[in-house]
């Protein structure tokens, strides 16, 4: 038998036996919990081992059976209802669950609350704070004797969702994907000490976007991975118009890796822009504004107008006529 953990939509962690002979956990456990609806949601990395988790997806809606647990990895936004059933397996398959039963290792209520203790959630310190400070700032206020207290407004229950959790592994290790981006950056003509620190550069870059994104960073998340070979990819469509400037130091490695899309390539984006810019201008100039000639005061002659009309009185009254002058931005309605 495999032992797995069991989270209750109250919160509360059961043990639950699952026998070894079971040829699909899934099924089993939608058997035995009589959660037809339970799905495989995913996997959550912890070092070695990777938490698998097994639960119904609901929304905010379904007070009466949500699950009160919050968990770690990139489900704490998610909302889930009714049973959570997580089990530790050793295969990093993130797409997909080892339907035998067998291939899981025992993973008790004890070991879970471990395993979740290390699971770090921004801005938990900062909230406790607060509210301490406003428990000591409403105890220091004075009521007078001669008022009574307005009476409090019964607040319904809300479900506090915990700020969602970036997980940054360490990344700067030797991989095939840096060795192989280093490889291609030589073969193009850039010395091997440049190559490696553009790499490193480059790598930090992408840290810092998925981090600000919220991917995990990790090798083995594909969203990451793919945001890096595509910043590496960058390089070689511009290659000829930065490889002498990254040679001959005019250019360092850092200041590369944080330029923007219209920084690498402005020849390939300034037919783009200027369009942009071309458009937005007719958009907004008065000449463009301009429907129809009205008597000014302020200008002493007919001037280009741009004008609307609106139902301000009564239906069987007339429209309202607002008017604005192009040239002296005077404005009148009749």
């Amino acid at each position: 038998m495999v032992l797995a953990t069991s989270i209750q939509a109250t919160g509360a962690l059961q043990e639950l036996t699952v026998p070894a002979k079971s040829v699909d956990v899934l099924e089993w456990l939608r058997t035995k919990l009589k959660q037809p609806g339970l799905q495989f949601q995913g996997k959550i990395q912890d070092k070695e081992t990777w938490v698998t988790v097994f639960a119904e997806s609901g929304c905010e809606d379904e007070d009466d059976n949500i699950n009160q647990h919050v968990l770690g990895g990139n489900f704490q936004d998610e909302v889930f209802i009714g049973c959570i059933v997580v089990m530790l397996s050793k295969n990093s398959n993130a797409d997909n669950y080892d339907k035998l039963a067998s291939v899981y290792t025992n993973l008790k209520p004890a070991d879970y609350e471990t395993i979740y203790a290390s699971w770090t959630f921004e801005g938990e310190s900062s909230d406790e704070e607060e509210a301490t400070e406003e428990e000591d700032v409403s105890d220091n206020e004075d009521v007078p004797d001669d008022e009574e207290p307005a009476p409090e407004e019964e607040v319904a229950p809300t479900r506090q969702r915990k700020p969602k959790q970036v997980v940054i592994h360490d990344v700067n290790t030797p991989c095939p994907v840096r060795d192989l981006v280093k490889q291609r950056y030589v073969e193009i003509g850039i010395p091997q000490d440049v190559a490696a620190a553009l790499e490193v550069s480059l790598l930090q870059r992408c840290i810092r976007d998925c981090a600000k994104q919220g991917i995990e960073v990790t090798w083995a998340n594909v969203a990451f991975w793919n945001h890096y070979r595509g910043r590496c990819i960058q390089f070689y469509e511009n290659a000829p118009d930065w490889i002498p400037k990254l040679v001959s130091g005019e250019l360092t490695p850092a200041a590369f890796a944080e330029m923007t899309v219209v920084e690498l390539s402005p020849k390939r984006w300034k037919a783009q822009i200027e369009a942009q810019i071309a458009k937005e201008k007719h958009l907004y100039s008065p000449s463009g504004n301009a429907s129809i000639y009205f008597y000014c005061s302020g200008c002493k002659k007919k001037t280009k107008c741009d004008y609307y009309q609106m139902q301000t009185r009564s239906a069987d009254e007339p429209m309202t006529t607002f008017v604005t002058c192009l040239e002296c931005d005077r404005r009148w309605k009749f």
